[in-house]
């Protein structure tokens, strides 16, 4: 694995650990869920349907 994805998936668990986030809703993650005080929004996740990885909720 190269440092650059061992880095993201570094971030990635980090950030699922501390926000208590499943592994779906860390998947769904985009800039635009971090609010201007520094909150994160949750409002996708990925999910497998029928075999394919879709996207669920959001707007």
């Amino acid at each position: 694995m190269s440092p650059s994805a061992s880095t993201r998936a570094g971030a990635m668990v980090d950030l699922g650990a501390e926000c208590g986030l499943r592994q779906g809703e860390v998947f769904g993650l985009a800039v635009d869920n971090i609010g201007d005080l520094g909150w994160l929004y949750v409002r996708q996740q990925v999910k497998k349907v029928r075999g394919t990885l879709v996207f669920a909720g959001g707007s």
